[in-house]
């Protein structure tokens, strides 16, 4: 419950605590189904330009699948990893019209979404098959986004907590399988998987959670995670945000303590990529704040 939260006082609202700069910042760009072959070009330019401006931040740019080979041959993997909206849950085998996740791997691409709301929504992606998919991916080495987040229906009828932890089950119990009466799970390393909570209400509907609203479900995820896998775990695992994140809005999203970066949707490819240049760089401004704390502590 919430009386086990602990609340931690802080002299300054608008800056998380210093020992929260463990985790790497990490920015993703969901395309969807939009793009062209110029925007992948101004895209490519636009992470060119600002590489300096933005360098500790990881970036993800997820564009259609179509174009995924034109970005990975035009961006420079050390700036800005390419990754794929979907991955076939098939590891082999004849299935029109799926990618699988080793001919993803062959093209240069890095990651993969799964679990996304609209996936869940109108293709059928249910628990099993986010869960095999990021499986699949995590044996091809490709490193998985997974998205969990409630509906508008379930947050007003105060049950957002149990509808996501039963996404965030589904991904986290998939990665671990006891043997030898021990837990072992199947990531090299934490950061091969990032969980983005994503709450269906505030996806292309301009309507944002709020900073408090985002990070106390994100405490509570981290909660979870540590009451079900450990300190270590839930310490080492990044947790994003998306949801009508725009350069405006980041910055007060970004400073709480919980949430370790964004997937963006319509703001990865507004005005050209600059608005996700931006919102990098408005993290990056927000790292060396923290770095600086931390060399004084």
């Amino acid at each position: 419950g919430s009386h086990s939260r602990k609340r931690y006082p802080s002299s300054n609202p608008k800056r998380r605590r210093p020992g929260m700069a463990s985790r790497k910042f990490f920015l993703g760009g969901n395309w969807k189904s939009n793009g062209n072959r110029a925007l992948v070009k101004d895209v490519a330019n636009v992470i060119k330009r600002e590489a300096k401006s933005n360098a500790d931040i990881e970036k993800v740019v997820f564009p259609m699948a179509l174009h995924l080979e034109s970005l990975t041959d035009s961006v420079d993997g050390k700036l800005c990893s390419v990754g794929a909206q979907m991955v076939s849950e098939y590891p082999k085998g004849a299935h029109t019209g799926d990618i699988f996740a080793h001919a993803l791997s062959d093209s240069g691409v890095k990651w993969v979404l799964v679990g996304h709301s609209e996936r869940r929504k109108t293709r059928g992606s249910t628990n099993e098959i986010v869960a095999a998919r990021m499986l699949v991916a995590l044996k091809e080495h490709l490193k998985v986004i997974a998205c969990i987040g409630e509906t508008l229906e379930e947050r007003e009828s105060g049950n957002a907590e149990p509808a996501v932890f039963k996404q965030l089950a589904a991904v986290m119990d998939a990665l671990y399988h006891t043997g030898n009466g021990k837990d072992t799970h199947t990531v090299d390393s934490w950061d091969c998987l990032v969980l983005a909570y994503e709450p269906v209400w505030a996806i292309g509907t301009g309507k944002s959670a709020s900073p408090e609203q985002a990070q106390a479900m994100h405490c509570a995820i981290r909660n979870w995670i540590r009451k079900n896998h450990g300190p270590d775990v839930a310490k080492a695992i990044r947790i994003i945000y998306g949801g009508s994140v725009k350069p405006y809005n980041c910055e007060a999203l970004i400073t709480k303590d919980d949430i370790d970066g964004f997937l963006l949707g319509g703001a990865s490819i507004s005005h050209k990529g600059e608005d996700f240049a931006k919102i990098a760089k408005s993290m990056q401004a927000h790292w060396n704040e923290l770095k600086k704390l931390k060399s004084k502590l």
